[in-house]
This record gives structure tokens, sequence and C-alpha cells, in this order.
């Protein structure tokens, strides 16, 4: 698809079939192993499948659950900001509704 022009009805409706399909393939390859080992441990987990802005979803998530901190982890990238704190991190330090715990 092209960022310069406008997307037919036929293209509008594959992108969003395609969507679904890859939260689903993402849904059985990365997520139902991950939460079978989770369980598997004994801990308690709430598992949640979202497509969107990461930083977001977290914060909204945080605010919907009554949340009292986020705990993050940061990944490397480009600018000196984000090689500090990464750019998840550092978004949720600026937007979340509760602290942000951001672990190296």
């Amino acid at each position: 698809w092209s960022p310069y022009s406008f997307l037919t009805p036929q293209e509008l409706e594959e992108r969003k079939q395609r969507r679904a399909e890859e939260l689903e393939r993402a849904k059985s390859a990365v997520l139902d192993p991950a939460m079978e080992k989770v369980k598997a441990a004994g801990i308690a987990v709430d598992c949640r499948l979202k497509f969107g802005n990461v930083v977001e979803l977290i914060a909204e998530i945080a605010d919907q659950e009554d949340a009292a901190m986020i705990f993050v982890g940061r990944a490397g990238s480009q600018s000196m900001a984000a090689r500090v704190f990464g750019s998840v991190p550092l978004g949720l330090a600026q937007v979340a509704p509760v602290p942000t715990v951001i672990v190296p």
C-alpha cells in the first residue's frame, strides 16, 4: 500500500483481515506457549493481545485496572534518550497514570 494514495474498500478489508491473522499468529506462536510456562510455574497472570500504540495501550490498561505501578524493561535504540530509557519506557514515564519503574 502506498502512503500517498487512498485505500479502496477492498484494500481496507484486506488490511483488517491481515491484522486479525497477525494477532492470531502472535497468540498461537508466542503468547499461548509463554502463558503455559507461566501457569505451570504457578504464577497468576493476565494476558491481553492488543493492536495499537504500545505506550497508549499500557497506560490505558493501567488506568482501567487501577494499577499502582507499571514495571517495564528497556531495549536498545538510536537516540541518546532512547538509549538510556527506551522509547516505550520513556513514553510511559511521560503519560502513564501511575509511577513507572524502568528495569534495565
